[in-house]
């Protein structure tokens, strides 16, 4: 009798999607947890309107596969899929802040590849259970208060877990920058590189201007 003929699939394909799908980057790539060793490829799927804004790499997301309704982790926002055809839907955002890294994910492919095991095993190891209690510990405060002498705000923003500050910080710096200056106090010169870096990103119509400012 022959043997059965492994299959490897691209995406995971439905009749029909259910509400809008996201108008930017509407597909995402997830590392899936299938529950089959050979079935380790990513797969993508359409990310909801409602959810895009929560949908970034390395949140923990809820999505069907199968029969049934599993876990997976995100790794990447693109346009299109790799494959034709409808693709699933994510069901839910399980995490409100990314649990790991590109840089993470990087190193579980190649621990993977190099043991030949399963990347969603090595991710379950990486990433404990706890972590889900501590998304709820660690709320994002964005807390506004206002001098009463010199009717001047002053704002405290923490961090969100897991994303690089420095790329955070020019987020911050587009809202608050339409009020007035900022003043940014970084650590040290390997903070204020990667600060510049982002800016220059963010704010490349604003070329050199950007650098000399913050230097």
């Amino acid at each position: 009798m022959a043997a059965p003929r492994l299959f490897r699939l691209r995406a995971e394909v439905a009749a029909a999607p259910s509400g809008p799908v996201a108008g930017r980057l509407p597909v995402a790539r997830v590392r899936v947890d299938t529950g089959v060793f050979h079935l380790d490829q990513l797969y993508d799927y359409s990310v909801p309107e409602k959810l895009s804004e929560f949908i970034v790499p390395g949140v923990r997301v809820q999505l069907p596969f199968g029969n049934r309704e599993t876990e997976g982790i995100v790794i990447d926002r693109v346009v299109n899929p790799e494959k034709a055809g409808t693709l699933k839907v994510i069901t839910k955002v399980l995490s409100p802040h990314p649990v790991a890294t590109s840089t993470s994910f990087e190193l579980i492919d190649r621990a993977a590849e190099f043991y030949c095991c399963n990347p969603w095993d090595l991710l379950r190891s990486a990433i404990p259970p706890r972590v889900a209690s501590v998304d709820k510990e660690l709320p994002v405060v964005h807390q506004v208060s206002t001098n009463p002498k010199t009717k001047k705000n002053s704002v405290y923003q923490s961090f969100m877990p897991f994303s690089p500050p420095h790329e955070q910080i020019a987020e911050i710096v587009a809202e608050f920058n339409r009020s007035g200056s900022v003043l940014i106090v970084a650590p040290d010169e390997k903070d204020v590189d990667a600060i510049i870096k982002s800016f220059e990103a963010k704010f490349s119509h604003c070329g050199e201007s950007v650098r000399s400012l913050l230097k």
